[in-house]
């Protein structure tokens, strides 16, 4: 019997830190499947051109592709994944955690297995609440408490570098807050953005973040996530995607979710990698069934400890998990797809632009409506 080949195309950003594993795995996979050859080859999206498509570049010989977040709408919208529903079927709600099926599935249909996933979240100085007197946040708490802490916090502020809170002024952050907010960026099928970016509800959580900065002078404005100054001590709240704490910093950092509207439901912003089958592939039953043995069984791709990522597997907890990892797990069933998973080429700089405007004082509803006229035009060519 002839020995056949397989080929994988994993897109990353910077030097991916599962990618040691996962071509560990796959090799060893080929070596008891007995194929011939196994060619993984590695794109590393920072390093394109921006005004390169390099995801017209996937060619007809692919049989898995391993994908970031913003890949994930566009190679569905190009008829590039194979649909794995015959495949998974009933079983992915078994296997994996709570509230990850609608991140991988497009149309109705199960598109990719999810395999890292981050969640985005509030990491909070425990002194800070010591000091002014405030129990640490509880699950389900509101806006109305955030702001409470923040507003007490104002006293502990001695010098010009310390804040109540920080909030970076970039569109993947203020997301988390919209979510939370009740407004979206883009409709659940990721198809108009016109209604969701530009409603009242999206300008106006935006907008409150504005006077955060602006007026209040609660969050320093930043287009990063201060994480250093977190660290100093010098900032209360941080709203950030979520890393591991080290144990020795657990008496002075804890994690919370995002806080809710008083009386409404949580949501949390999750960032998923995932894998799935090309539709280019000659054989998508034996491509599935490495994928399956990739992603769903314990090996040293699944087992691997990333920083601020949990495994999707719900058996892939171990009792000595970091704390942050077993909040992840739990947050991830409040888990909403962003924009990211809608849009492509939602990263770099591009829309975070727009948003200066609002600092520059034009109007938060405003600008939404120019910047959601530039999404769509941009959106709709690709």
């Amino acid at each position: 019997m002839e020995k056949s080949a397989m080929k994988i195309l994993f897109y990353g950003w910077g030097m991916d830190q599962s990618l040691a594993s996962f071509e560990t795995v796959c090799r060893h996979y080929a070596e008891t499947r007995e194929l011939a050859e196994m060619e993984i080859s590695y794109v590393n999206i920072l390093d394109l051109d921006e005004n390169m498509d390099y995801r017209r570049e996937i060619g007809n010989e692919c049989d898995l592709i391993a994908m970031v977040p913003s890949d994930f709408d566009y190679f569905c919208r190009h008829g590039y994944l194979a649909d794995l529903t015959p495949f998974i079927g009933e079983s992915f709600n078994r296997l994996f955690i709570d509230g990850l099926e609608e991140l991988v599935t497009y149309d109705g249909k199960h598109m990719a297995i999810p395999t890292f996933t981050g969640v985005m979240g509030i990491i909070y100085n425990k002194d800070w609440f010591r000091k002014a007197g405030i129990p640490f946040p509880a699950p389900g708490w509101s806006w109305d408490d955030f702001m409470e802490a923040a507003l007490r916090f104002r006293s502990l502020c001695k010098e010009p570098e310390q804040y109540p809170v920080q909030i970076a002024f970039t569109l993947d952050i203020l997301e988390s807050v919209v979510l939370s907010k009740g407004g979206r960026y883009v409709s659940a099928d990721g198809k108009s953005v016109s209604g969701y970016m530009d409603s009242p509800e999206t300008a106006a959580a935006i907008d409150w973040v504005h006077r955060l900065i602006s007026e209040e002078l609660l969050s320093p404005y930043s287009q990063s996530v201060l994480r250093e100054s977190f660290e100093q001590g010098n900032i209360g709240m941080m709203v950030t995607w979520l890393y591991d704490i080290p144990q020795h910093q657990l008496d002075q950092a804890g994690v919370i979710g995002m806080p809710v509207i008083r009386g409404g439901n949580p949501a949390a912003l999750p960032l998923p990698k995932m894998i799935g089958v090309s539709s280019a592939s000659q054989d998508p039953e034996r491509a599935y069934r490495l994928l399956e043995y990739l992603t769903c069984t314990e090996n040293e791709f699944t087992g691997q400890q990333i920083d601020g990522q949990v495994y999707s597997l719900k058996h892939a907890a171990a009792p000595s998990e970091n704390p942050v990892k077993a909040f992840i797990r739990e947050e991830l069933r409040y888990a909403k797809a962003g924009t990211y998973l809608k849009i492509a080429d939602w990263y770099g700089g591009l829309y975070d632009r727009e948003l200066e405007r609002i600092l520059e004082g034009k109007p938060a509803r405003e600008a939404l409506q120019a910047l959601a006229a530039t999404v769509a035009l941009r959106y709709i060519i690709q």
